[in-house]
């Protein structure tokens, strides 16, 4: 009779434990930059630094400082490694804004490039659509709608970027009205 409560107690026990494990699996309270790299494999690289990933706003930020943001799909790893992202095909940039900021400009700065090529952009369903020429020096000007962009911490917003041909990303500068 003991030795059968003994054993429904341990059951009993067992279980609990197992369903807390599972209760801390299925809800991991971690930072939004550990589960875009860890549990949703999103971003090519995990930054301790920046684990909310706002993404700064009014500064111009080379190959390094957009890091933390860049999709796993894409992008030449090596070439963000060596501050040129290359952008492949069809590459992202996932983030975070400020709950208070009004961003609305995206400034693309590519490298030079020999003949026209099309960019796509596409944010929350929104496409559009830039040419990129030899001319331009490698300048975009995205306008956003301030409405497309999540600023939730517990969403982040995924800006994805597509290319007609290999197209080299050498800076950012995201513009708050």
């Amino acid at each position: 009779m003991i030795k059968t409560k003994l054993i429904l107690f341990g059951v009993v026990l067992l279980s609990l434990f197992y369903l807390t494990v599972l209760y801390f699996a299925l809800n991991p309270n971690v930072s939004v930059a550990y589960s875009e790299y860890y549990i949703h494999n999103s971003t090519m690289f995990y930054n301790q630094k920046v684990p909310d990933m706002l993404l700064p706003l009014g500064k111009s930020l080379s190959v390094k400082m957009l890091m933390p943001y860049f999709s796993r799909e894409g992008w030449s790893k090596q070439s963000i490694k060596d501050e040129n992202a290359l952008l492949l095909n069809k590459g992202s940039l996932i983030f975070n804004l400020n709950s208070t900021s009004k961003v609305e400009i995206f400034n693309f700065q590519f490298s030079q490039v020999n003949h026209p090529i099309t960019v796509f952009f596409t944010i929350a369903g929104q496409r559009f659509i830039k040419l990129l020429m030899p001319s331009d020096v490698g300048l975009i000007s995205l306008n956003v709608p301030n409405a497309l962009l999540s600023h939730r911490f517990d969403k982040v917003n995924t800006l994805t970027l597509c290319s007609s041909s290999p197209v080299s990303l050498m800076n950012l500068m995201v513009k708050e009205l």
